[in-house]
This record gives structure tokens, C-alpha cells and sequence, in this order.
């Protein structure tokens, strides 16, 4: 199963359900994420959505996201540069357990075994100086949802709470793992925000105050229900991959993974406007370019014309549900064309702002 058709499943499945659609978010968001692009849907985000509806719903959103921190694991297997996030989210304590069960409806629905699933869940602690209390409410919820008790996990580090940005709310953060062919993969994460600060405790928020969100990443899945061996060969990547094969005597599987994954990505960057520099998000351009520059080079392709049907192959790809991307299509491309062009000039001049 594909990355387009899991989504497209995904997006009808919860239409049915009576969740709201909401359109994804920028990758630039400063209010949350300043300086660099975005890593993950934010708790300001998800408050703004809920905190405009006069009525109590839930929420269903696609969201594409850039995690900075993955670059060095790029090849592994595993990790992406670029991914789409499927979230659902609702106010008030008495969507928790809808969420969780609408969550693992889903998966179920797409062919994840309830009985492969593990997952982790806090166990109380102290976190930078602040006390939180175990979590009593998701493992009990993902018992109600079909999860044994041996499959709960407990963890007392950071990878069990979430906090917003000024640290005022914080709540729960269970990760969801799949045993796939011997390997734990984790696909979900889910959140209870339920908790407010006092002092350097947290206790808990008034129950209409409550935030609950479901989050899976569609690569991951479409690694398991593909059968594939690793997530370099989802369908897209593949495509990207054998483009690139066409113009290089390279035949190396690592190489044409990483090369692969940032020609995925780029032109979602490129069309947030951001250009290479020397801070903040243009300091991150300016390392994913000279890392395409680096693995371009190894794979013996200097003319970066032949570039343009790869990058092209990406947009096509994700037109159909990221439009702005068929309507700046042909301005993207000649973006991300220059964009490699001029940082390899610079590079070849010495000039020190680009190193």
C-alpha cells in the first residue's frame, strides 16, 4: 500500500467518522518552531484549531513535517528527512477515549495486528527539575482499545511527557511501536495534554481543558503494509531512485538512499521561499544543499539539468493533495536548479559565508 493511498484512506475514514478536515499547516510556524522548519504539529497550533470552535469536535489533519535532527540518520533505514504525520485531535476529556479508539479502528482497518503492538508510557518522575505524576489514564485507554498490559512499557525520561513552549501545560506522550518481521518500529505517537503547572509539579487541567491527539506517520506505515525491507523503498523513493539510476554509473544502494531522500524533500523547503544563508532556516538550506552538493558529487552528477524531470517526479507525486505545489510548479523547479547551481559556484569560489 502506498503513501497516497493510505492517506487517501486515512482522510475517508475519518470523514465517515464525522472528523473534521483541516488543512496542513506551514513548515514555517516562528510562533513555535523559530529558526528552523516545522519538526512536528505543535500544541500553539492544535490550541488555535480547537480554540476557535464554539462547538466540540474532532479533527483530522495530513501534515508534512522537516525534522533537522534525523539528518545524520538519513540511510538507515528507518529515518526521513521529510515525512507526513496523520493526526487527529479533540478537546475535552470525553473525546480521550473516542480518539484512541478511532486510532486503532484505523490501523486495524489497514492491516496492523493489534497483537504486534507495544507501547511506552511514563511511569512518574522528575523531568528538568519538575515533578509529573505517573500516567494512570493512557495505559488504562489503550487496555479499553485491545492493548495487553504486557505490552505497556514504562518509561521515566523526557520520550514520556510533551510540554508546550512555555512550559504552562504539559501531558502525556505514549509511544506506539509495531513488531514488524522481529523489529520494533514505532508508527504513533499519542498525546493527552492534561496537565497545568504549579510550582514545579504539574497537576491536572479541568477535563473540558483536556487535549487529546493521535499521530502516525505515513511512511512508516506504508513500510509495514508494503512488506517492504526498508522505508527507502516506499514507492515515491523508489521512483526517485530509479530516475536517478538513468543518469549515474554509481550503483550504490546507500548513496542513492540519501540522495533519494533530499531530492524528496527539497522542493517542499524551496517552496517555503527560504533560501540558503547563514542563520536560522537559511543555515539549515544551506546545509541540506551542500549535503546534496557532497552526495551529487559521489554519484558522478554535475549537471543538475538532469535534475529537473527528478524534481518534477516529486511534485507530481504530491499534487494531488499539496496544490500550492501545481500551481508554483514550474517556479519551484527552477528553484531548486539554481538554488544547486549558485551554492556549488560559491562553493568553488571559496566564498566563506557559504562554508
Amino acid at each position: 500500500m502506498t503513501i497516497k493511498e493510505i492517506r487517501e484512506k486515512f482522510i475517508n475514514y475519518y470523514q465517515e467518522l464525522e472528523y473534521i478536515l483541516v488543512p496542513p499547516s506551514s513548515l514555517i510556524n516562528d510562533e513555535e518552531f523559530p529558526g528552523t522548519f516545522l519538526p512536528s504539529l505543535g500544541v500553539t497550533t492544535i490550541d488555535k484549531i480547537l480554540n476557535s470552535d464554539s462547538e466540540s469536535n474532532a479533527y483530522s489533519l495530513v501534515q508534512n513535517c522537516f525534522r533537522e535532527i534525523d539528518m545524520k540518520n538519513i540511510g538507515n533505514g528507518i529515518h526521513l528527512l521529510f515525512f507526513e504525520t496523520v493526526c487527529t485531535f479533540a478537546k475535552n476529556r470525553n473525546f480521550a477515549l473516542k480518539i484512541f479508539t478511532d486510532y486503532i479502528s484505523f490501523i486495524k482497518e489497514m492491516g496492523i495486528r493489534v497483537e504486534n503492538l507495544s507501547a511506552t508510557f511514563f511511569d512518574g518522575g522528575t523531568i528538568s527539575n519538575d515533578y509529573i505524576q505517573k500516567d494512570e489514564i493512557g495505559p488504562e485507554l489503550l487496555k479499553q482499545v485491545g492493548l495487553k498490559s504486557d505490552a505497556l512499557i514504562r518509561c521515566q525520561n523526557k520520550d514520556g511527557v510533551i510540554f508546550s513552549k512555555d512550559r504552562q501545560r504539559g501531558g502525556y506522550r505514549l509511544e506506539i511501536f509495531y513488531n514488524y518481521n522481529g523489529r520494533h518500529i514505532e508508527i504513533s505517537t499519542l498525546f493527552l495534554i492534561c496537565l497545568e503547572k504549579r510550582g514545579n509539579h504539574y497537576n491536572f487541567l479541568p477535563e473540558n481543558d483536556w487535549i487529546t491527539i493521535s499521530a502516525t506517520g505515513l511512511e512508516r506505515l506504508a513500510l509495514i503494509l508494503g512488506d517492504l525491507t526498508t522505508i527507502h523503498d516506499i514507492e515515491i523513493l523508489s521512483s526517485i531512485k530509479e530516475k536517478i539510476t538513468k543518469i549515474t554509473n554509481v550503483d550504490d544502494y546507500t548513496k542513492l538512499n540519501i540522495i533519494s531522500e533530499y531530492i524528496r524533500g527539497f522542493p517542499f523547503l524551496v517552496a517555503t521561499g527560504e533560501k540558503p544563508g547563514s542563520h536560522g532556516r537559511r543555515r539549515i538550506m544551506r546545509k541540506i544543499v551542500r549535503i546534496m552538493l557532497k552526495e551529487l558529487n559521489n554519484l558522478q552528477i554535475n549537471d543538475f539539468a538532469l535534475l529537473i524531470p527528478v524534481f518534477e517526479t516529486v511534485i507530481n507525486y504530491y499534487s494531488d493533495f499539496y496544490k500550492d505545489l501545481t500551481t508554483k510548479k514550474e517556479e519551484i523547479i527552477n528553484k531548486c536548479y539554481n538554488i544547486l547551481l549558485n551554492e556549488k559556484v560559491l562553493l568553488g569560489n571559496g566564498n566563506e559565508e557559504s562554508r
